[in-house]
């Protein structure tokens, strides 16, 4: 009886730790969409993230590789993209 009454406490606190977990990382998704949405990761540049993009990689890989994100952004932002394509065209 008292080894039943373990597992079964052991099994209660396991699925508390479980359902946490699970918040946790819903609210993570969560957050990382909103960030997304906000575009502080793109000082000021004028684009839309893609759908597909999954925001919580995005958002962990921004974090992670900071200052690499900002040069490419950066880069993107002062860039007149447009020129540089229909060189690249004409240039067929």
């Amino acid at each position: 009886m008292r080894v039943k009454k373990a597992i079964i406490i052991t099994l209660v606190f396991l699925n508390f730790f479980a359902m946490k977990n699970i918040a946790s990382a819903q609210t993570d998704q969560k957050t990382a969409e909103q960030w997304v949405k906000s575009k502080v990761w793109g000082d000021g540049l004028l684009i839309d993230v893609h759908p597909s993009v999954n925001a919580l990689e995005f958002y962990k890989q921004y974090n992670a590789n900071k200052a690499v994100w900002d040069k490419v952004f950066a880069f993107i932002k002062n860039q007149d993209l447009k020129k540089h394509v229909s060189r690249t065209i004409s240039d067929r």
